[in-house]
Order: structure tokens, then sequence, then C-alpha cells
């Protein structure tokens, strides 16, 4: 089977990472990975339209529940979020963009240069820090291994 090299364009985006044996959803006869958008979706987009606790997912930081964790967020909370404009999004023809976890996001640091990864970006994880969950997990591109955690109405940048 063909696998994508880190840094290429593939499938509307920019290969950001390939599942390595070990990873969740690793399978050595199908490659899987990450790809990240080649554009921010947003500069101003707040995590959900209030503070409260939507989602309740404690775990969702590791790599593998961005899907779940976007998709959770959109069932409590579908007003303009950033869950919503990154499965919005289309990049490629592709629809299948979603809202990344805490460790999904820091994988996209190896190719900060390409794809213009800078700033201030919502993940999908709630932060577990937080009782009840009243706050949401960002990452900062000059800290990438920190957790930050702010209010859910809170606008910072995005990117899926």
């Amino acid at each position: 089977a063909y696998t994508p090299a880190v840094g290429e364009s593939y499938r509307g985006g920019i290969v950001a990472y390939v599942l390595q044996s070990g990873d969740p959803g690793y399978e050595a006869s199908t490659p899987h990975g990450i790809i990240a958008a080649t554009v921010d979706q947003s500069t101003s987009t707040g995590w959900a339209s209030t503070n409260a606790t939507l989602t309740q997912l404690n775990n969702g930081t590791a790599l593998g529940t961005g899907l779940a964790n976007t998709n959770r967020i959109i069932a409590a909370d579908a007003i303009n979020n950033a869950a919503v404009s990154a499965t919005a999004y289309n990049g490629g023809g592709y629809t299948d963009w979603y809202l990344p976890s805490q460790e999904e996001i820091r994988k996209l640091y190896g190719i900060r240069s390409i794809i213009n990864f800078s700033g201030f970006y919502w993940t999908s994880s709630e932060a577990i820090s937080s009782s009840p969950l009243t706050h949401a997990v960002y990452v900062r591109t000059d800290a990438i291994n920190s957790n930050y955690d702010i209010g859910k109405k809170y606008s910072t940048s995005t990117y899926y």
C-alpha cells in the first residue's frame, strides 16, 4: 500500500503524521495518519457558544479521539464554533475534516513551517483540570508540549 510522506500534499491537505505501530488505529497493511488543512479556518471562533460543560469527554485528549470529540461538541452545541468550522471545511473536496484532539494537534508541530502553524489553536479536548468541564484545551505553537485551558467562549485562533 502507498504510504504518503510527512510534509506531502495529500487528500486536500498536508500529511502531518503517519500512524506508527502502537498508535490507536494503526494497521500495518493500510497506512493512516493526520492531515492538516493548508489554511486556518478562523482567527476568532470560540470553542463553543457557552462555557458550560458540553461533552464530558474527560479522556478525549489522546491520539485518535479528535473525531469523536468533534461529533460530541456539535451534538451538544451546533452554533458557530470551532468544531462546526472544522467539519464545514472541504479542502481538496474532502468532507471528513474535524477538530483535532490535544495529542493530534501536537503532531502538526513537525510541519509547522509548511502549514504556517503559528499562534493559538483550539483542540477538541476539554480541560480535565476544570471541574465541571467548563474549559477547553488550546495549544500555543511556541510551547507545543504545554497544556493550556480557557473558558470555552473565549475566541482564539483555530486550526484543523
